[in-house]
């Protein structure tokens, strides 16, 4: 009898321990996170039906919580399993959510006694349109008085497999999906008004950095509705299939209109020319990757690949923000806080689609939230730069109308007063106008041309050596391990080490050269009327007083340089990268060095 006892004991024991979990409601149940109301089981044969997975006496599922229920993406089948019992005695209606719209298939298999009901929903699938509400999949169902109901849900495609499901009282779902239909209609209208406001504004004012932006908003219209599942209902309802090939495609678009807009309005070509050409490389991968979106076999490898350039994105607009900022270039400051949050909730929204970190309704809507919050800083950054030339346009119209004013005080005094009054403020003016234009071509630390005026200089010298025949030569000097000083010392030290870099180019070039700061701790210096030989004893010249020089703080410092002359056909691109290559070997040379690149 024992034995009897001890074995029904064991079965109980056995049967507890493979029971589904069972959630208790009642009449006050409003909203439920099933995440930690139910287990799972990954299928990696993807090949387990339903009628096997429910017979089965195995412990093939187990307890779960949020953080494990974003998978990523992968091969694999997901199954959840759980139970759901009526506490009361009166029948309660209730409704299932499942809100990530980009899941391909999802098969539903509700059990209420020996009764099976099966539906079907997922982005690919041909019945969803009977459970898509706003932008979730939502399955309603009632509870019998004093009954169970069990789920059983499976979970499959190419995209990312992130397992949500809410369960919502039928009050508390509809109320549900109104705040999302809200969120959705007020996300889809600012983003469309600000497109055709700025679209109308750079038609009338005939300037391209408003169609860029409008161009980039527009662009977000649909990457926004690839992450809201927006886009299946509006744009496209009859084509599940073209839109979870535009899902890429259009995160692609979004990264490419963004940098386009960027690299415009921040003026990046100028300022910064050698990262430029890696902004435009990126720009291209992105055109390719929108293109192979649609054609690509294996379409998870090109949301992967997505995911990584986002990432890539982010950083490069940070990166270029932070540098123009240093710079002085007007805007940039609301760039830096819009990329660097757009940087973070870019990161947080990967990490849960690759399943790092589960999901929370706020992290999934707050993504449009800062995406939002984004654009608003960059229009933000649009009225900086137009305040500026406002600014800039206004003190100069003052000055000219004080001056007008002072001249009508004078009430026409005698001639030659007149005369003198007037000849005194041309001179005035002419003066101001000189410091303008000098201000305009000198680097603001240096005193040294900018590099503005440089490019003037060297086509002019390469005009009239091309006309006259006349020799020429090019020096680019680099301070040796110039980093090393910031590193060390910090930038006012390392500012303090540039400016005396300047004063020694200054004093020790003839009056016939032309030496600017080419960018960093790069200086260019133009020799007109100069061959080889002479440009190398000009360079041997200006390295000694640099090694005769204790420079403070750092004591003694050394520069690398690259010479080159003027060869008939030659354009400032050419020279240019002659005199670079001549730099590039001087320091692979072991710097201290002079190098001629003939």
């Amino acid at each position: 009898m024992k034995s009897i006892y001890l074995f029904l004991l064991l079965l109980l024991c056995a049967l507890t321990l493979y029971a589904t979990p069972v959630l208790s409601v009642d009449a006050k149940t409003d909203a439920v996170n099933l995440s930690s109301h139910l287990e799972l089981f990954v299928d990696k044969s993807a090949k387990l039906t339903f009628s096997e997975l429910s017979s089965s006496t195995a412990t093939l599922f187990h307890p779960t919580s949020a953080e494990k229920l974003s998978l990523g993406y992968t091969d694999a089948v997901a199954w959840i399993r759980f139970s759901i019992k009526n506490s009361t005695k009166k029948s309660l209606d209730f409704a299932l959510e499942l809100p990530i719209p980009w899941i391909n298939f999802i098969d539903v298999y509700k059990i209420e006694g020996k009764h099976v009901d099966e539906q079907k929903c997922g982005s690919l699938s041909s019945a969803s349109d009977s459970y898509l509400n706003s932008k979730s999949f939502f399955i309603p169902f009632s509870i019998a008085p004093e009954k169970s109901v069990e789920f059983y849900i499976r979970f499959s495609g190419e995209d990312a497999l992130t397992l949500a499901p809410y369960l919502y009282s039928k009050k508390v779902a509809q109320k549900h999906n109104v705040h999302i239909t809200l969120y959705i209609g007020a996300l889809i209208g600012v983003l469309v008004v600000m497109t055709f406001f700025y679209l109308i504004l750079s038609i009338s004012l005939k300037d391209r950095d408003y169609f860029y932006y409008a161009f980039y908003l527009f662009s977000l219209i649909f990457m926004m509705g690839s992450y809201y599942g927006y886009n299946s209902q509006i744009f496209w309802p009859d084509a599940p299939l073209f839109n979870q090939k535009a899902i890429s495609a259009s995160v692609a678009i979004s990264l490419f209109a963004g940098l386009l807009f960027s690299r415009k309005f921040l003026n990046i070509e100028r300022v910064l020319p050698k990262f430029d050409m890696f902004l435009q490389l990126q720009m291209g991968i992105y055109l390719v990757l929108a293109i192979l979106s649609f054609f690509a076999i294996e379409y998870h490898y090109v949301v992967i690949v997505t995911i990584a350039l986002m990432g890539l994105y982010s950083i490069s607009l940070f990166y270029i923000s932070i540098k123009t900022w240093s710079l002085g270039v007007a805007g940039s400051g609301y760039f830096i806080l819009a990329w660097s949050m757009s940087l973070v909730s870019s990161l947080l929204a990967a990490l849960m689609g690759q399943g790092y970190i589960g999901y929370s309704h706020t992290l999934y809507y707050s993504f449009g939230v800062v995406t939002l919050i984004d654009i608003i800083l960059l229009a933000y950054a649009l009225v900086a730069k137009i305040n500026t030339i406002e600014k800039e346009k206004f003190q100069a119209q003052k000055s000219l109308v004080e001056r007008e004013k002072e001249l009508a005080r004078l009430n026409y005094q005698d001639k030659k007063k007149l005369e003198e009054i007037v000849s005194k403020r041309t001179q005035e003016l002419l003066l101001i106008n000189k410091k303008l234009e000098e201000i305009s071509v000198t680097d603001k630390l240096t005193k040294l041309y900018n590099r503005v005026k440089l490019d003037k200089e060297l086509l002019y010298a390469l005009e009239y050596a091309e006309r006259y025949q006349s020799p020429f030569s090019l020096i680019l000097l680099d301070i040796d391990y110039f980093k090393s000083v910031n590193d060390a010392y910090g930038h006012l030290v390392g500012d303090t080490v540039l400016i005396e870099f300047a004063n020694i180019l200054k004093f020790s070039i003839r009056n016939t050269d032309f030496v600017g700061r080419w960018g960093g701790e790069e200086f260019l210096v133009i020799c007109p009327k100069t061959d080889k030989e002479g440009a190398i004893s000009l360079v041997k010249h200006i390295q000694t007083q640099i090694r005769n020089i204790d420079f403070s703080v750092v004591g003694k410092k050394t520069a690398s340089f690259g010479v080159t002359t003027y060869y008939k056909g030659d354009t400032p691109t050419s020279i240019l990268k002659r005199t670079d290559d001549g730099l590039y070997r001087a320091k692979e040379s072991g710097r201290d060095t002079i190098v001629f690149q003939a």
